[in-house]
């Protein structure tokens, strides 16, 4: 599966309407240029995402791996937004959570980003290369 790991931050925003609780928020992505994070993109996590995040990461930064996926609603947050009310959702595809990096302290150089967005874009599989390779022969040479 192509696969991308961002960094991911909390946002901060005025209480929402719709649920008054929630003033930060895991969204916001991070990719790296030369070992320099950068604001890349936004990602949507469900309620059990963004507490397990929160309580595990107390609202510190975070590695994720994560896939664009057809079927995952986008969000972006307009400039001058104040309030998670003002949030807006985009139709698909949008990055979805998969796991987090413990092993990473920075998401991926954005040439590796970039690179894997047209892979994924290119509709070319793993099982698809599979089967351009054929089977696997056995090494008869001794």
């Amino acid at each position: 599966m192509n696969s991308v790991d961002f960094e991911v931050l909390v946002k901060w925003l005025g209480k929402s309407q719709v649920d008054p609780t929630q003033e930060k928020r895991y969204c916001l992505l991070f990719s790296a240029r030369r070992g320099t994070p950068f604001e890349y993109s936004f990602i949507y996590l469900s309620k059990e995402e963004q507490l397990m995040l929160l309580e595990k990461y107390e609202g510190k930064p975070v590695v994720i791996e994560v896939t664009l996926d057809d079927n995952t609603q986008g969000m972006k947050i307009p400039d001058g937004a104040t309030s998670w009310d003002q949030v807006e959702y985009t139709s698909p595809p949008g990055w979805k959570f998969m796991r987090v990096r413990e092993d990473k302290k920075l998401g991926n150089d954005i040439n590796t980003v970039e690179r894997v967005i047209e892979s994924i874009n290119s509709g070319i599989t793993g099982e698809f290369l599979k089967d351009m390779l054929g089977p696997k022969k056995k090494n008869t040479s001794r």
